[in-house]
């Protein structure tokens, strides 16, 4: 064998044990709104499906102002990763320039079958559903507007915003520029379907204009979470806390086992602020059939604004919804109750709290006594339940006690204080605020067991 010839067979032996080299991301660019051929989203999408590795596609559609694609019939399936950037169209400057439009395609916008896509700055409306994610997850959808117009006032619904049937995807995200706008579409927001564990839906407008501040209602819930669990809604960054507001129905709709949900720092039923009515039709939060629920919490920024809804601001129902904690939120003006166990009003307590339903009926605290002593206040209160047992007691400040029609009203987190039963049942619990309550303002009390199950407020006692 000559030199050269051992040379090229050494050469592929290296070759091959070095294996294949890095697969070469392409970028597919759309310059036209025709529904197909050259240049198209379509032919982009395709062209991005054969192309191996994570592809980008971008937009330089010629002219000025929203440039609309209309859809005629349904896009192809994304079998492979790509990057679909409304952003890189010119003329972006942090809201969608791009809209796609499927009033006679009968088909979703988008759905995505393959892991690791970026959704981004497009709007998207008119079809039976904005997007679907299934397969095996791990997708990011950020700045678009779903179910609106482009200029995020107006809407063109889609049937869903939103279907999430695959795990760990990012919905929105904890800046202006990754909020979704997702608002305006005949049935719910964001759907996530059982066995679609881990999303996170975090600083989207879920039922309002791009500003926040007007109601554009989804004509159901904002948020409906089938059986999915472990997402997560919201968060106590800031910028985490999504405003669902203005919904048909409930804020977000908790069903079929989707536990282990985390709800922070969402303003539900109001704006960012909290000051504006934008309630929903139903609850703020309504948990059926679901355990293990995190509704707010004590901790600076995991508190929830719930305000304004046509229902109570948080109702469990069922037998089989147990240990789901809602602390630390501001109620304001719901109608009913601020927590509703059994969505039948006030729930009276029983004697060494026996019974069972949703949360186990947890009794509720007392409130003896408020003292106001000049520069602090002391409150003072018993607490009946199970024998031998410990509970956490968080007291609310409110500006006064409204009728009970309108909810406890509780805007301010007080603090929290403990009570632990004697073998009788009976136990007592104390907090003293560091400053003086104002007269006619009110205080409430909601007690949560060891095992996280919250009970209703107490009715409103008055500062006098």
């Amino acid at each position: 064998m000559s030199k050269l010839t051992q040379t090229l067979a050494l050469s592929g032996i290296t070759l091959a044990m070095l294996g294949p080299g890095p697969l070469l991301a392409a970028t597919f660019t759309v310059t036209s709104t025709a529904d197909s051929g050259a240049g198209s989203l379509r032919t982009a999408l395709t062209s991005a499906n054969a192309a191996a590795g994570a592809d980008t596609i971008a937009f330089n559609i010629p002219g000025a102002g929203i440039r609309t694609i209309v859809v005629l019939s349904a896009l192809p399936t994304v079998t492979d990763t790509v990057t679909i950037d409304g952003t890189t169209q010119p003329g972006y400057a942090g809201v969608p320039v791009v809209e796609l439009d499927g009033i006679v395609s009968g088909s979703s916008a988008f759905r995505f079958a393959s892991s690791g896509n970026t959704l981004q700055g497009l709007t998207i409306n008119r079809f039976s559903a904005g997007v679907l994610l299934v397969g095996s997850g791990g997708n990011t959808i950020q700045g678009c507007y779903i179910g609106t117009d482009a200029t995020g006032v107006l809407a063109r619904g889609n049937g869903v915003g939103i279907t999430v049937s695959s795990s760990n995807n990012t919905l929105g995200g904890v800046t202006a520029g990754a909020r979704n706008v997702i608002s305006g579409n005949t049935g719910d927001g964001i759907v996530v379907t059982a066995g679609a564990s881990g999303n996170l839906i975090l600083g989207n407008f879920i039922g309002t204009t791009a500003a926040g501040t007007t109601p554009l209602g989804n004509g159901d819930a904002g948020i409906h979470l089938i059986g999915g669990p472990l997402t997560v809604v919201g968060g106590a960054v800031t910028g985490a806390g999504n405003v669902i507001a203005g919904n048909g129905s409930h804020g977000v709709y908790l069903e079929n086992g989707a536990g282990f949900a985390t709800l922070y720092g969402n303003s539900i039923g109001t704006n960012p602020t909290g000051t504006l009515p934008l309630g929903n039709a139903g609850s703020g939060v309504f948990i059926e059939d679901t355990s293990d629920t995190r509704v707010g919490g004590v901790a600076t920024g995991q508190a929830n604004r719930i305000a304004y809804n046509g229902a109570p601001g948080v109702v469990v129902i069922g037998a089989t919804s147990l240990r789901n904690t809602v602390r630390g939120n501001s109620s304001n003006q719901n109608i009913g109750r601020g927590i509703d166990l059994g969505n039948d009003g006030n729930t009276a307590n029983d004697l060494f709290d026996p019974d069972t339903g949703p949360n186990t009926l947890q009794n509720k605290p007392d409130i003896n006594a408020v003292l106001n002593l000049v520069s602090t206040t002391l409150i003072q209160g018993t607490m009946s339940s199970t024998p031998s047992s410990t509970f956490t007691v968080d007291l609310y400040r409110s500006p006064s006690c409204l009728p009970a029609i309108l909810g406890e009203d509780d805007k301010m987190y007080l603090g929290t204080a403990t009570a632990t039963t004697t073998f009788l049942g009976l136990g007592t619990y104390s907090l003293t605020v560091p400053f003086a309550l104002p007269v006619l303002s009110g205080v409430t009390a909601v007690a949560t067991d060891a095992l996280g199950n919250s009970s209703e407020p107490n009715i409103c006692t008055t500062v006098l």
